[in-house]
């Protein structure tokens, strides 16, 4: 039984590492989501491209925060650290 666990823990170190080449285009994805990320593009989409399309994202922001946060408070759901 134990060399099966072994074999078991081998398999999945294995897989872990091949996953490396995505942290960068993970990081980047993630950075999509960021308050920084939204703080250079908003004022980029409002003064560069069309106004009220920027207004319109910046409200769906708002909304989806705001749902977000509600969420939050009604279900009592803790924020994973680490």
């Amino acid at each position: 039984m134990q060399t099966l666990i072994d074999a078991g823990i081998a398999f999945i170190i294995g897989l872990q590492g091949l996953g490396d080449w995505l942290t960068i285009p993970m990081q980047f994805f993630s950075y999509l989501g960021t308050e920084d990320f939204f703080f250079l593009v908003l004022p980029l989409i409002y003064w560069s491209i069309d106004s009220a399309l920027g207004l319109r994202v910046g409200l769906i922001l708002v909304t989806s925060n705001m749902f977000n946060y509600m969420g939050k408070l009604l279900l009592q759901v803790r924020a994973r650290i680490g």
